[in-house]
């Protein structure tokens, strides 16, 4: 994640997270990573999926947000993060 585990606070955070659809992700990012938000349905069953138009973003040197593009009354997501897209 382009993180420094030896400095305290070094971490991938989530800043911000909207539900209103479509739902929102805020999250601390580094220009060397992309970022994929993935969302399922239910935390018990099924795989995760990527948002289709939220893969392979290019973190900034601060805050990103990726956005869901479902209005479904229930989801769950992650941000998978990578060093390359």
């Amino acid at each position: 994640m382009d993180t420094d585990p030896k400095v305290e606070g070094d971490y991938l955070r989530i800043m911000a997270l909207s539900n209103l659809p479509p739902a929102t992700v805020t999250f601390s990012s580094s220009p060397n990573r992309y970022y994929t938000l993935q969302r399922r349905d239910n935390l018990q069953t099924g795989d995760w999926t990527n948002v289709v138009t939220q893969t392979g973003i290019l973190g900034a040197a601060g805050l990103t947000s990726l956005q869901g593009t479902t209005s479904s009354t229930q989801q769950f997501y992650r941000v998978e993060v990578k060093v390359t897209p």
